[in-house]
């Protein structure tokens, strides 16, 4: 699954499951569609930066990303995996790896407007690469004299980024939605939004394909 940049806005069809942004004056959590009432489920992702972001910038990415998830009734944990390993570690069980590279998508034989991608059909998967650079055009836009943006705003955009590939690598059967987190194609106003939609059909099927995910994950340590 691709994560493009659109050439024209997105569709303005409104989904449910909003995620808003807590620090707007009046926001309130909204339902989670994927989870049962009372159930508790987590995701441990490795977040590997090649590009190293500025601190600043990663805190909040990992802040929007934990706020997206908890409402669809996920826990986000992120997890650092040994840097050196002599085979003797206990099994440290199923984590995503997040990988966020400098390099452009077309070196991969993908398209160049590609923000992110999810390789493959296996399951569960590995791991789900970001390209800084396609974010970044993105987030330029057609004018390319605009002012910096603040860490908040480029935590959200790739926040986003990072939580539409995520949902795919467990729900990859679902595809795209008409709009909101899990729409096809992010244009710069979306990725600086301060509301997250996320439908909640993809919202379930990610749920069930963690749930999977987990069962596979238990029965094999």
């Amino acid at each position: 699954m691709v994560l493009g940049i659109p050439e024209t806005s997105l569709a303005s069809a409104l989904q449910r499951g909003i995620v808003e942004d807590p620090n707007r004056a009046g926001a309130s959590p909204s339902a989670a569609p994927g989870a049962e009432e009372g159930e508790t489920l987590a995701l441990r992702l490795a977040f590997f930066d090649t590009v190293e972001l500025p601190a600043a910038v990663a805190a909040k990415m990992k802040e929007r990303v934990e706020e997206t998830f908890q409402q669809i009734g996920v826990a986000i944990e992120w997890f650092v995996p040994p840097s050196v390993s002599d085979g003797t570690e206990p099994d440290a069980g199923y984590y995503l790896k997040v990988m966020l590279f400098a390099a452009e998508p077309s070196r991969w034989g993908h398209p160049a407007d590609a923000m992110g991608i999810v390789i493959g059909t296996q399951f569960p998967h590995d791991a789900v690469w970001m390209f800084d650079p396609v974010i970044r055009r993105a987030l330029a836009g057609a004018k390319r004299q605009r002012r910096p943006l603040s860490p908040e705003e480029l935590g959200r955009a790739y926040g986003r980024v990072l939580a539409h590939e995520v949902v795919h690598a467990f729900a990859n059967e679902r595809g795209h939605a008409d709009s909101g987190l899990m729409a096809p194609t992010q244009n710069r106003n979306v990725l600086l939004s301060r509301t997250v939609e996320v439908d909640e059909e993809s919202a379930a099927a990610f749920v069930t394909g963690l749930r999977r995910c987990l069962a596979m994950s238990a029965l094999t340590r």
